[in-house]
């Protein structure tokens, strides 16, 4: 299976920024891989910047191109091949749902936010209607404006998204992440208690305190009388 990453073209590379463990972006990669699509071309004007933190990809097994713009012909050399259908995804949201199941039974869909309110970015697509669809930039607005001019796709609504379009979006989702949803997502923590993870490696002093949720991350030392939490995360 195939995915196009969509970088916003406003230029803002807040998917750089952490969420919990690590940067945005790769939280959006790892859900991919696991939902078994194994290339990615990641489209926008930070696509260098994209390619410092995410490089080929094959530490997830999975290989990744860049392009700042994209033709027609992008799309079909990198997406069309022996693929029946391709994803759309955004770097500034992380919707969960079964993707997997979509791109193996499914006829393709557009994924919305809770109460569907807004598009995730998202969308599940024919590969016959990459060529007719995809104009050459990856602006959100433009892009679902050219999604609705196609057959009638279903829209799906997500219960759980992840955003970080704003400050105030990455902490939310940061927040949710920590709070109750962190299953949804990947991390290399161990939860020692409820609301508590220690990743590997990492050592907390007896008399530290570490009030939940809060995340400790892989080779961290938290020392004696040290005050952490809640919502903190040493990375």
């Amino acid at each position: 299976m195939k995915a196009v990453l969509n970088l916003p073209e406003t230029g803002d590379a807040s998917f750089l920024a952490n969420l919990v463990d690590r940067p945005f972006l790769h939280h959006i990669v790892e859900f991919v891989v696991d939902q078994g699509v194994r290339e990615l071309l990641v489209v926008g004007p930070d696509c260098e910047r994209a390619r410092s933190v995410l490089g080929s990809g094959c530490r997830w097994g999975t290989s990744i191109e860049y392009r700042k713009v994209l033709s027609i012909s992008d799309y079909e050399a990198a997406l069309l091949a022996e693929s029946e259908k391709c994803v759309l995804a955004s770097a500034a949201s992380l919707p969960q749902f079964p993707l997997r199941q979509q791109l193996e039974t499914g006829t393709g869909a557009v994924i919305y936010g809770p109460s569907g309110k807004h598009w995730t970015g998202w969308a599940v697509i024919e590969a016959r209607d990459v060529a007719a669809l995809m104009p050459p930039t990856c602006d959100h607005a433009v892009l679902l404006s050219s999604l609705q001019t196609l057959r009638n796709y279903p829209m799906v609504s997500v219960d759980v998204e992840f955003r970080c379009n704003t400050a105030e979006e990455l902490w939310k989702a940061h927040q949710d992440a920590l709070n109750s949803n962190f299953s949804s997502i990947f991390h290399g923590g161990l939860e020692v208690r409820p609301g508590v993870w220690i990743g590997r490696n990492a050592s907390v002093a007896a008399s530290a305190q570490i009030t939940a949720p809060a995340y400790i991350g892989e080779n961290s030392r938290i020392g004696a009388g040290a005050q952490v939490g809640p919502f903190a995360v040493i990375a």
